[in-house]
């Protein structure tokens, strides 16, 4: 039988720094480089006491042009019902990527979540009433997609035995696919021979799918 190997990375996973700079609310607005990666934070104790209630702080994460900005929850426990972390893409807030609050604070599994240009600010809010032990924010910053062409599928001999598809060209450069694309690869029909599809290091974007027709495998992801 024919073994095809499909390997789809479609969003690179950054190797977040072991020890990095953490940046507690302060109030008002904090610019960091994501380039240089670190940590946002409710406060200094975060998970052991409590943060303050009414806190109202930004940070600006900013990432050289050409790269874009990727953060990941690594703690998260917030009061009910007001109480929230909002992300926008870009300097504005007229562009949410995702408002994380209480509801989501039981054994919270963060997606990566990424901007669409070099830039992503971070809100942080609490009111008046309880407060709880808060959240720890990990940022980076990861390389933005070179154009939206679609990866290739390359056969590791003449006989098309085996091989690979790959989502987008510098999937392996920890390169990002873009936005708005519509890729499909059709393997060449073999006599006698069937195709067998592996799928690894999927990692997909909110409404961002990889099927497999006349078959039911399936990927669908949120924003990783």
């Amino acid at each position: 039988k024919t073994t095809l190997a499909a390997w789809l990375r479609c969003l690179c996973l950054v190797d977040f720094p072991a020890n990095v700079q953490q940046s507690n609310c302060l109030g008002g607005l904090q610019r960091l480089s994501a380039e240089a990666g670190g940590e946002i934070a409710s406060h200094s104790g975060v998970g052991t006491t409590n943060y303050s209630s009414n806190s109202q702080c930004y940070w600006q994460l900013d990432a050289p042009p050409g790269k874009r900005v990727i953060v990941r929850f690594t703690y998260m426990d917030l009061e009910s019902p007001n109480d929230r972390v909002t992300l926008y893409d870009g300097l504005t807030t007229s562009a949410e990527i995702a408002v994380v609050s209480a509801n989501d604070s039981v054994d919270y599994e963060s997606p990566r979540f990424v901007s669409s240009a070099n830039i992503l600010t971070v809100n942080f809010y609490s009111n008046s009433q309880f407060a709880r032990k808060g959240f720890r924010l990990e940022y980076n910053a990861t390389v933005s997609a070179n154009s939206s062409a679609c990866g290739s599928v390359t056969f590791d001999d003449a006989s098309s035995s085996s091989g690979m598809i790959v989502s987008h060209p510098g999937y392996d450069q920890n390169s990002l696919y873009a936005a708005s694309m519509y890729c499909n690869w059709t393997l060449p029909s073999v006599s006698r021979k069937f195709y067998q599809l592996y799928v690894g290091n999927v990692s997909l974007g909110n409404g961002d799918c990889l099927s497999v027709n006349q078959g039911t495998a399936s990927v669908t992801g949120g924003s990783s």
